[in-house]
Order: structure tokens, then sequence, then C-alpha cells
């Protein structure tokens, strides 16, 4: 056949020859009669595989490898659009070839049809059947319909689309930011080095249908990071210029998203698995969610929201809201005021918030925090309810000492706080109230704090576990103000600092310093081994029924214990601090049923309520409310051999009572008292043991009972009565101390009374008398004297010696002498003694006779 560029056929069977070097055949084929058959046939020198199959609009292009020769056959296509199938009227039946070699439209269908566009922008249509599709250069628009289709972008920014119905479909976006659009079965998408930024929209709904993104030769899975934006995922290179994102890859843009069940690739294979990945050329589902996707923010602030499966976060710079949902998730807050999230369901988290002021809420199964310097303040929201769940604070290696951090009680939470006042971590609720009978919450609390840096004392122990914790004890800190600090049931170390405080330890072993202020405090009956420091301002001390440690100082102010130990073996302990430097700067002080323990500046004192049985003078020692020692801890210059005072030594010292300016009355115990009335008209009742009463100024009563013993009255200035014991008293007269009247109730054997005249009173100034059943004492002017009561009406009732300041004495037995002798010289009772010189040289013989 001769060369024809156009041939026109018929209606019937037609054949067409084409040679090598024939140039371009155009075919117009227009057969429709039944059995027609339309043959091309191909020259010697003319093989299968060197002829492209091309689609140009409506026709159908067979183009030979030397670029000169191609048949055109018009019309082969049904339309121009990417449905298009063959013609009925205008295809070609067979085209044979001479070395055997035959294609039907059949065989045509499954080669696949070529459609290439230029460096331009094109729009390429496919068919319903199988399609090699090239776009080459340009923004191109690249469809091919149904069918088994190879789709190539080529550079540019191209679309790469087939039908929903396509099957086992290639699509390769090239370099440029594409968009490819798969179908409802498997699909394979491919992704080189240097293409950019492609976007996958995958329909795959059907059953065992396999979607792929195979990621070229210059990949590794090391250089992969697979992000979630929204509902989709992202697949990052390194190098931070390309990316495939497949959109709607998760079911929601929220942290409750799983995988969809139609946008997802069921894998992603590795050309080059990397060195690092010897054993796995690609990632599936089950690989994808194990390894978890990455959310990362920008420099603002950013929402993050995670999946159902594993989450890495990172929130970066600015206020940003991460929420990882559940499965096993790592979150990273970055600069700024975060809020980090899980679900309840998560497992296995791990919490970074970075610096800033961040929040952090895990989950009801194991987390992980970790807190350093320079993180600010953050918040944990803690609720680990599962059995065995551990949740875990770590202490990164800029916290180097474990004495760095203090473990604070605030209202329910816990607050780990570092030294440097900025950084503290705080979990919220750690404690089950704000009380003081608060225990650790079974579901707040973290299980572990962890030191990741050792430090240089600390190569025993690394972390503190709930026991350690509680053993160590938490710290209440007050402000400057009036503070209300409550511990919990453990161990408690409570500072008011200044203002007035109440601090409340309840239970456990406690430490409680008041600091500045006027402050309460106190702990539970059931607590042990508690130690109470008040500081400055006026205290009060409420111990337990154990054993309690008080401190008290110089500049303490006036403090008051309320003890109520009555445990078997408990002791209670008043330190008296290194301010405090000699024994005789403190005054035991009986005040009602009060132990006052008074230092000599007059402003500091130390009050034990109830340390007494009662207000009375029969009052013994409290078996609840008392102190077992008193300690020194300054020793002192002469304290050298005694460094406290126990029951017995405050017994046997005895201690004081001391009335005002006004009329008093003073009772003391049955023990040991020193009762000083001072001015007034005072009672002074010191009941047993052994006592000094010094009435001082006024008409003041001084008693002791019957069975007291030792016992040392002073009635000072104005008309007192002195009633002593039944056994040795000693009454003290001097000059100025008006009328006084001594009741003395001496009858037990041995015992031995006196009267002791002050300094200024010798022999020569006393006159005796009798005035009806009393002895009288009295000044020669009759302005002081002293009764002796029922001297002369019962034996008991005399006092044994009367002495004078130099030592003269004068014997009971001897002082009817000068009674009688006094007697003789007719001077009238209280009447001013003036005798003659032979009435004064008769007197001084017989004072002389029994003054010695």
């Amino acid at each position: 056949m001769s060369y024809v560029e156009t041939v026109q056929g018929s209606a019937d069977s037609d054949n067409y020859q084409f040679n090598l070097g024939d140039g371009e055949l155009v075919i117009d084929e227009v057969s429709n009669n039944p059995g027609a058959e339309d043959v091309l046939r191909f020259g010697e020198g003319i093989l299968p595989w060197e002829l492209e199959v091309r689609r140009q609009g409506l026709d159908l292009h067979l183009v030979h490898i030397n670029g000169t020769d191609s048949v055109v056959v018009r019309n082969w296509f049904s339309s121009t659009d990417a449905s298009a199938t063959f013609s009925t009227d205008s295809t070609l039946e067979r085209i044979e070839f001479f070395d055997g070699w035959l294609w039907t439209p059949s065989d045509i269908a499954l080669l696949g049809v070529t459609s290439r566009g230029s460096e331009a922008a094109d729009r390429l249509s496919g068919w319903s059947g199988n399609d090699h599709m090239f776009g080459e250069g340009g923004n191109d628009v690249l469809d091919a319909g149904a069918g088994s289709n190879r789709l190539y972008g080529g550079a540019g920014n191209d679309v790469l689309k087939v039908s929903a119905t396509a099957t086992y479909n290639s699509l390769e976006g090239g370099t440029g930011n594409d968009t490819l659009i798969g179908s409802h079965n498997s699909d394979t998408y491919v992704f080189n080095l240097g293409d950019g930024v492609d976007v996958i929209k995958e329909l795959g709904s059907n059953t065992d249908a396999v979607d792929t993104l195979f990621l070229g030769p210059d990949i590794t899975p090391g250089d992969i990071e697979l992000r979630k934006v929204g509902q989709n995922l992202e697949i990052v290179h390194h190098n931070g210029a390309d990316k495939v994102v497949v959109s709607n890859w998760f079911s929601s843009t929220g942290s409750a998203a799983a995988f969809s069940t139609t946008s997802t690739l069921e894998r992603i294979m590795f050309a080059n698995p990397g060195s690092e990945w010897p054993q796995q050329q690609e990632w599936t589902l089950q690989n994808i969610a194990e390894m978890g996707v990455v959310s990362r923010g920008s420099e603002g602030d950013d929402t993050l929201m995670g999946w159902s499966g594993n989450d890495h976060m990172f929130g970066e710079a600015g206020n940003d809201v991460l929420d990882a949902g559940s499965g096993r998730n790592d979150l990273y807050g970055g600069a700024g005021d975060d809020l980090l999230k899980v679900s309840t369901a998560a497992a296995d988290n791990y919490f970074e918030g970075g610096a800033g002021n961040d929040t952090l809420i895990g989950s009801h199964n194991n987390d992980t925090y970790v807190f350093g310097v320079g993180s600010g303040v953050d918040v944990i929201k803690e609720s680990g309810n599962n059995s065995g769940a551990e949740d875990v604070l770590l202490l990164d290696s800029s916290i180097y000492e474990p004495w760095d951090i203090e473990l604070r009680k605030v209202g329910q939470n816990l607050e780990i706080v570092h030294s440097n006042g900025t950084d503290k971590m705080v979990v919220s609720n750690w404690f089950t109230s704000t009380g003081s009978a608060a225990g650790f919450s079974t579901t707040s609390t973290l299980e572990r704090i962890v030191f990741t840096n050792s430090g240089s004392d600390w190569t025993q122990q690394r972390e503190w576990t709930l026991q350690n914790i509680a053993e160590m004890g938490v710290v209440s800190r007050g402000s400057e103000g009036d503070d209300t600090l409550r511990g919990w049931l453990g161990n408690d170390h409570m500072f008011g600092e200044a203002g007035n405080d109440l601090l409340d330890a309840g239970s456990g072993r406690n430490s409680l310093f008041g600091g500045d202020g006027d402050d309460l405090l106190k702990v539970s009956t059931a607590a042990a081994d508690n130690y109470f420091e008040g500081g400055a301002g006026n205290d009060t001390l409420i111990g337990s029924h154990n054993n309690d440690t008080y401190v008290f100082g110089v500049g303490s102010g006036v403090d008051v214990i309320k003890e109520s130990g009555n445990n078997s073996g408990a002791e209670d302990v008043l330190l008296l601090d290194s301010s405090i430097y000699e024994p005789w700067d403190i005054e035991l002080r009986k005040v009602g049923q009060n132990l006052e323990i008074v230092h000599s500046n007059g402003t500091d004192k130390m009050v034990v309520s109830n340390w007494f049985t009662s207000t009375g003078s029969a009052a013994g020692f409290s078996t609840t409310s008392t102190l077992e020692r008193i300690v020194f801890t300054n020793s002192g210059s002469d304290w050298t051999q005694q460094r406290e005072w126990t029951l017995q030594n405050i017994a046997e010292m005895g201690v004081v009572s001391r009335g005002s300016e006004g009329d008093d009355t003073l009772r003391g115990w049955l023990g040991n008292d020193h009762m000083h009335g001072e001015d007034g008209n005072d009672v002074l009742d010191a009941g047993s043991g052994r006592n000094a009463l010094f009435g001082g100024e006024g008409n003041d009563l001084l008693k002791v009972s019957a069975a007291a013993t030792d016992n040392y009255f002073e009635g000072g200035a104005g008309n007192d009565t002195l009633i002593g014991s039944r056994n040795s008293d000693t009454y003290v007269f001097d000059a100025g101390s008006a009328v006084d009247v001594i009741k003395e109730l001496g009858s037990n054997s041995g015992t031995v009374d006196y009267i002791q005249f002050g300094a200024g009173i010798d022999e020569g100034d006393l006159w005796f008398e009798r005035s009806a059943n009393d002895l009288v004492i009295r000044s020669l002017d009759g302005s002081d004297q002293v009764s002796i009561a029922d001297w002369y009406s019962r034996t008991s009732a005399k006092v044994e010696v009367i002495q004078l300041v130099d030592g003269k004495q004068l014997l009971e037995s001897q002082v009817q002498s000068l009674v009688d002798a006094m007697a003789s010289f007719g001077v009238a009772p209280g009447e001013t003694v003036s005798l003659s010189a032979g009435q004064q040289q008769q007197l001084d013989m017989v004072l002389a006779a029994n003054w010695v």
C-alpha cells in the first residue's frame, strides 16, 4: 500500500497497512455493519513494545518510538472525558503485527492507554479502562476515571484523580504541591524526596482494599515524622520541605478520633528501610498506632488534639492546649502557659510542661510528669484509680539535691517547691480534704517522686515513695498575714510566719513553728513526738496524749500550753533555749490551776494550763497536764551538773505564788510553796509541803495546813495573821511589822517553832505581857506587836524558841520569867514603857539571865 495521510473507512470490513517510515496515518473508520471487522496491520520492523498507545481527545494514537511514525484512529473513544469507553463504530477490531502478535480492543484496554501533557498546564482525561497518564510540566489535572491506572503528575502543582470504582491505581505527583484523589479500591501513592507537599484524598471503603504510600529510595524511616493536623495525617520529612498529607485519615479533629474506615492508607512502604530499619520495610496501621503520631504547635497559641491512639505532642511557644485523648502519649508543652491532658482511659503517659505555668491532667492509669528548674508553676490533676497504676514525678537533672525540694500541703494540694522560690509543682487534691484529718487520696496522689540526678548525698535513694513522704512529713507555710494552716494525719512541719496564725497539725509526728504574732498551735490527741515553737507573740500550744516538746526563750512573749498527755510512758518536755542562760532567770509560779514558767525580764513566760489538779491549796500535780521535764539547753555557768528539772525537782524546789498591789487570795498546793502577797490585804494559803510565805504590805492572812512542815512566815508591814502547822514553823517579825497574830498548831513530837525578830530589834526593845490567854510581845511604844494566840490555854500553841538577829535566844520555858518581871513594873497593856533607872537596872538583870 502506498503512503496515505488520511484514510476513510467503510461501514464494512476494512484493512489498513502501516509500515515503518510511513509517517502519520489517520484512519477515519465508520464501520457499523454487523459482522464487519476492521484490521490494522503493522509491517516488518514494528514490534508491539515499540508502540505507545495514546489518547488525545476522542482519538487513539499508536506512536512509534522513532518519534516520526504514528497511526491515529479517529473517534476511537465514545467521549472526551474520563468516563469514555471504546466507540462501537470507530474502533478497529484487530491490530496485527508481522511477527504474529495481535491486539484486540480488549488487549488495548488491558495494556492501558497513555495520556501525555505538555510543559504547560494541561487537563488530561483518561477513560473507563486502564490509563497511563503523564502531566509533565505545568499545573496539570489528570483524571484517569475507572480501570487500573498509573498517573504521573511531573513538575508543577497537579491534581491526579481516579474514579471511585477504579482499582489498583498508582499515583505519583512528582515535584510540586499535588493533590492525589484515590478510589474505593486499592491505591498506591508514590512520593520521593523533593516532591514538595502532596495531599492524598483517599476514598477506600471496599473490603480487603489496601492503600499504600510508597516512599522513594532517598527517604528512610528515620527521616519521617507522622503528624496529626486537624483530621489529617501528615507524613513529614525532616528537611522541612517535603510532606504527604492524607486528608481525613482520622475520624474527627477531636482527641477521641480513631483511624477513618475509608480515608486511611493501610501501609506506608520504604524503598530504602535505612540502617536502623533493616527488618521492616513498611508501617502498617498497627505499627503507626504503636509508634504514635505527632502534633506540633506554632510560636503562637495553639489547640492540638490527638486521637484515641498514641500521641507525641509538642506545643512549642505560646499558651497551648494539648489534648492527647486515650492511648499512650508524650506531651511537651514548651514555653508558655499550657494545658496538657489525656483521657482517663489513656495509659503510660508522659507530661513535660516546659517553661511557663502549665496544667497537666492525667489518666486513671500510669502517668509520668517531668519538672525542673525553670518549669514555673505547674499543676497536676491526677485521677489514677486503676489497680496497680503508678504515677511518677521525675525531677530532672537541674534539681541536684533533695534539700532543694520542699513538700508543702496547701489546702487539699501537695506542692513540690524548689528552693529558688519560683518553680513548683502543684498536685491537686493529693489529700482527701483541707482539714487536719486528711489522708493521702486514693486517686490523686503520685506513687513516686524520682530524682534523675542523684546528687552528692543521695547515692542510696533516688526516689520518694508515699511511705517516704509520710515519714519525712509535709510542710505548711503561712504568709505575713493571719493564716489558718491545716496539716494531715501524717507528719507535718508547719510555719506560721508573721501574723496571728492557726496551725493545726492533726495526728502524726509534727513540728510547729508559729513565728511572729499571737498564734494557736495544736495537734490531735493521737499525735506523737510533736515539737512546738510558738515564736514571738502570745501563743497557745495544744499538745497530744503522747510525747510533746515545747520550746521557749527570751522574746517568746506569753505562751500557753494545753497539755493532755495521758498515755503510759508519754513524756512531755519544755526546752528553754540558749537565750535563757541561768536557772535563776526562771521562776515557777502557781496561778490558779496553772503553772507559769516566768522569766526574770518580766515580759516572757510560759503558762502550762491545769498543771495542778485544782486551784486550792490541796492541789497536786495533774496526771495529764504536767510536763515531765523542763530542760535548759544552755547549761549556764553554775549548771554544769544538772540541765533539767523533773517533776521531783520541781516539787522539791517549790513553786511561787505572787499577789498584786491589791487584795489577793493565793492558794498553793500540797507541795512546797513560795508565796508573796505583795501589797493589799491578802490571803496566802500554802497548804502542805515546805513553804515560805511573805505577806508584804497590808493586813494579810498567811496559813499552811496542819500537815505542812518547816514553814517560814513573814507577814510584812500591816496587821497580819500567821497560822502555822503541827510541825516546825518559823515566824519573822521586823520593826514596822505592826500588829501580827500567830496561831500555832504545833503538837508533833520533836518539832520546834521559832519567832525571829529582825535587824534593829534586841532584847531591850521587846516587852512581854499577857493578854487573856495570849502572849503579847511588843515594842516599848506599842506600835509593833506580835501575839501568840492561846499561849496560856494550849501547850501546842506555844513557840519553842524566840530569836534575835545576833543569835540570842529565849526559850519557851524562860518566857514567863520576863512576863512576870515586866508585869511587876505596873505598865498597862499597850502603854508606852517608861522605867526608872532602878527599874531598868532590875530589868536588865532579868534579860541577861534569860537571853542567851
